[in-house]
């Protein structure tokens, strides 16, 4: 399975799973739109360490805010793909990523999030 977990600060913002949409045959190896694969919010941490792990490749590139696309391979093991510097957003996710930055601001002093 594979995930796209986005990340403000170390915080969750929200997980998603990257599944077969509409189409007759998506690709097996590229999960994009354009291949025919959507996103489905998921509410629980599918495997223990996921949130954490996005967390941590999003500090280690110096960014505040990311979106980690993870596989949780057949080995049970997880792996990060790469971290999305510019997370496409949805109006919800908009909505999380404002209170975030609205809220970030306030504590740090900071009028730069980037």
């Amino acid at each position: 399975d594979e995930y796209r977990v986005q990340i403000f600060g170390g915080d969750l913002i929200l997980m998603l799973k990257k599944i077969p949409g509409d189409t007759d045959s998506p690709s097996r190896d590229i999960r994009s739109f354009s291949n025919g694969w959507v996103t489905q919010f998921i509410r629980d941490e599918p495997h223990p360490g996921l949130i954490a792990l996005a967390a941590k490749a999003v500090s280690s590139v110096g960014l505040h805010f990311g979106a980690v696309d993870i596989l949780h391979g057949v080995d049970n093991s997880l792996y990060v793909l790469e971290v999305n510097t510019a997370p496409a957003l949805s109006r919800a996710g908009a909505k999380l990523y404002a209170r975030k930055f609205v809220k970030w601001d306030n504590t740090t002093g900071e009028s730069d999030a980037i």
